[in-house]
């Protein structure tokens, strides 16, 4: 297994390494009266199953056509193309033996492609990002501590053009009411793990779920879940790769969780164009290159991440998992229903 060097930032010195960072603290607060609906998730998109408990993490691999996403109450992965539909390509996908600890989830949870096709996975029950090898269907362990401690649970992960490796990791224990032990860490990160293996905390936040990486290689999004600050973060990687340069809270989704509309910042995807398609607060929001809001689709239940599916080197479905089905909806008509709106205006309120 390769060395992994963990570069620990310790709380003493946290004001030293980050005096030179970008902290912008405006926040742009989307109100759910004001916020444009583009319309319902039956205009853009069509069910492709209904026999879904609850699914995470997709992810399209070109070469083969195929989506992987997860189950994890089925501690399973399964595969869906548009010949064959949905089928189980791996269980048990996370934890396979022992006693799995009453704290974690047994499952699995984000995917990701390395650049050789490679599925990464984020194994909550043995609390690792690993790689799978597909030949054998054995896998090696990337990251499992930072600092000496054990990672907490590893939500989801992203891989950026230049190899680079972006996961969060959330002690969700915290939320059922346990507390961290000895050999845990006692916050929750953002990371970058280098193709050579050296592991960086680019920053610590209170529940950090989805992430998406821009072409650049450079710019991170990241959904913070619940809590005070449901919202969604833009954070642009420095030079050196340790830390972030600047880091911006581009829509906070505070009025939608206290007004309790279903949902919250979870998943999300870039596409080659740069925009945004984040799961949140009512379903599925659109966000231009320049992180403006563009508007937003309902959906019948909880969305929890999508991922961009492509033609012809262009953007052109979205696979979209989430309670109880997983969607299949058409990007060019979502583009269209998002540019032609007055966005921002108020004009399209939600019904």
């Amino acid at each position: 297994m390769k060395k992994i060097f963990a570069v620990l930032f310790c709380a003493c010195v946290f004001p030293a390494l980050y005096a030179d960072r970008e902290e912008i603290d405006m926040e742009v607060l989307l109100d759910p009266q004001e916020a444009v609906l583009l319309g319902r998730s039956e205009d853009f998109c069509e069910v492709l199953s209904r026999d879904i408990k609850y699914a995470e993490g997709p992810v399209w691999r070109e070469k083969t056509g195929e989506v992987f996403f997860v189950e994890t109450s089925k501690n399973a992965i399964f595969r869906w193309t548009l010949s064959e539909g949905k089928t189980l390509f791996m269980r048990p996908a996370g934890m396979s033996n022992g006693v799995p600890e009453k704290r974690t989830t047994v499952g699995p949870n984000g995917l990701a492609l390395d650049l050789d096709g490679s599925l990464i996975i984020c194994d909550q029950g043995n609390r690792c990002v690993k790689k799978l090898n597909e030949k054998n269907f054995t896998s090696r362990v990337l990251a499992s501590e930072y600092g000496g401690k054990r990672l907490n649970e590893p939500n989801d992960v992203c891989v950026a053009p230049n190899g680079d490796i972006f996961f969060t990791d959330p002690a969700l224990w915290r939320r059922r009411g346990f507390e961290p032990q000895e050999g845990d860490l006692d916050f929750n990160g953002l990371y970058r793990l280098t193709p050579s293996g050296e592991l960086f905390l680019i920053d610590i936040l209170r529940l950090p779920n989805g992430v998406a990486v821009g072409a650049d290689s450079k710019t991170v999004y990241v959904g913070q879940s619940r809590g005070d600050d449901p919202c969604l973060i833009a954070y642009t990687i420095s030079d050196d790769g340790k830390t972030y340069a600047s880091k911006k809270i581009f829509c906070n989704f505070r009025i939608w969780e206290k007004a309790k509309i279903i949902g919250t910042p979870d998943g999300l995807a870039v596409d080659s164009d740069g925009y945004i398609y984040a799961t949140a607060n009512g379903g599925i929001h659109v966000f231009s290159p320049k992180l403006e809001h563009l508007g937003y689709i309902v959906f019948e239940n909880f969305v929890s991440n999508c991922c961009v599916i492509y033609k012809d080197s262009k953007p052109d479905k979205l696979f979209i998992t989430g309670s109880g089905a997983i969607y299949l909806a058409d990007i060019p008509k979502i583009r269209k229903a998002a540019l032609g709106s007055d966005a921002g205006s108020g004009s399209q309120k939600a019904e």
